[in-house]
């Protein structure tokens, strides 16, 4: 195979052995394999330097000292590092100068587990229609509701944030500058519900989106009091519902807009150590297509997203490190690792936007397939779910 190789590259008779650049008749030297010949056919195309470089499409042009193939050795060395660059686009991450292994050339979906950046990913302005716009959403704190702003503010829009605790406000400001505000609120408090969107009357001159984010997990299990439960009907579903009764007429004043609830696959699937929170996110999913039915005739489309297991500052706390999280919960998901926030945070802005017109009362699973692999306790022991109690 080799010996054949070998002939292929030698000249016929009388045929120049360098043909993949065109000279002046005069200078002869181009066509011999010489050095100084072989520098000057290249100089000039593809070089403003006169550096030696492979040009053309014909393999037999060598460079000084170079032996017959080892272009194209090189070029399967440069196709590498150009697939290594381009999965540093998709996802992949490496150092700076360092060659990419071969697990790192390899795509992500070709590989076993799909891998996802945990460094924050750059909003992209994907909906003009957001220009000019205001959203309003409380679980502000959140990592979902944090990059949901950085993407809003992004496309043009302005944000108003409200939580109960303050200690991240200072992050996600810094990201969206004077277009977003923080507001301190208790969801559980009519008149902090008024102030959230009061302010964002007075800052930005009305309301177009409303996102319920907040939520408290409560008790895990049997020890749950009657004071846990009404606390956490209250925060997960009636604030959810009174947040977005009073955002509907600043809404209409606007002309039409949209709301989003954030549930949880928890309401859809049963899971070891949860009792509370799972039927929280369950009642939540039956007030949004409810709620649809009431606000369609207002020209006010209202939908739910229902993600997976997302990485959280929750869930941080409870794990520690994104690697041992996704190994953790990688196996409840199709997709092999929980979500990005961002990933949360595209699916609320689609349902905001004109491309989800014709979309309400509407459950949108962002779950990594955890809805088709059935309950994530099958074939697992209970002593594996720590309960995530915030």
């Amino acid at each position: 195979m080799r010996q054949r190789g070998l002939r292929r590259h030698q000249p016929a008779p009388g045929r120049p052995r360098w043909r993949g650049v065109q000279q002046p008749a005069e200078d002869h030297q181009a066509h011999q394999p010489g050095e100084d010949g072989l520098r000057r056919a290249r100089r000039g195309h593809g070089s403003e330097r006169g550096e030696d470089q492979v040009f053309g499409r014909d393999p037999r042009r060598l460079r000084p000292g170079q032996s017959i193939g080892q272009d194209l050795r090189d070029g399967y060395r440069r196709s590498s590092v150009r697939l290594g660059r381009w999965w540093n686009l998709v996802g992949g991450r490496r150092p700076r100068g360092e060659q990419p292994s071969r697990s790192s050339r390899s795509p992500c979906f070709l590989r076993g587990r799909v891998q996802a950046s945990t460094s924050r990913r750059l909003a992209v302005a994907l909906y003009p229609e957001f220009d000019g716009k205001v959203l309003v959403a409380t679980g502000g704190a959140s990592l979902i509701v944090e990059a949901l702003a950085r993407q809003f503010v992004a496309n043009g829009g302005s944000v108003v944030l409200g939580d109960l605790t303050t200690d991240h406000a200072h992050d996600v400001l810094s990201d969206v500058g004077d277009a977003g505000r923080f507001v301190r609120t208790d969801v559980t408090s009519d008149a902090d519900l008024d102030a959230l969107l009061a302010t964002a009357v007075e800052e930005f001159g009305g309301v177009d989106f409303a996102v319920s984010a907040h939520t408290i997990f409560g008790c895990g299990y049997l020890e749950t009091t009657r004071q846990q439960w009404h606390t956490s009907l209250d925060v997960n579903v009636a604030s959810s519902a009174m947040f977005i009764e009073k955002a509907v007429p600043l809404i209409q004043a606007r002309g039409a807009g949209a709301a989003v609830l954030v549930t949880s696959i928890s309401g859809k699937a049963a899971q070891p150590n949860r009792i509370v929170y799972p039927v929280t996110k369950a009642a939540l999913l039956g007030l949004s297509r409810n709620m649809a039915q009431a606000l369609a005739p207002l020209g006010i489309r209202l939908n739910s997203v229902s993600p997976g297991w997302t990485w959280s500052r929750n869930i941080e706390a409870r794990y520690g490190s994104r690697e041992y999280a996704d190994d953790f919960a990688g196996e409840f998901h199709a997709i092999r690792r929980m979500a990005e926030p961002e990933e949360i945070a595209d699916a609320i802005c689609y349902l905001c936007s004109d491309g989800a017109s014709f979309v309400t009362g509407s459950d949108f699973a962002v779950d990594g397939g955890y809805s088709a692999m059935g309950p994530e306790a099958l074939g697992q022991p209970y002593e594996k779910f720590p309960v995530i109690d915030s």
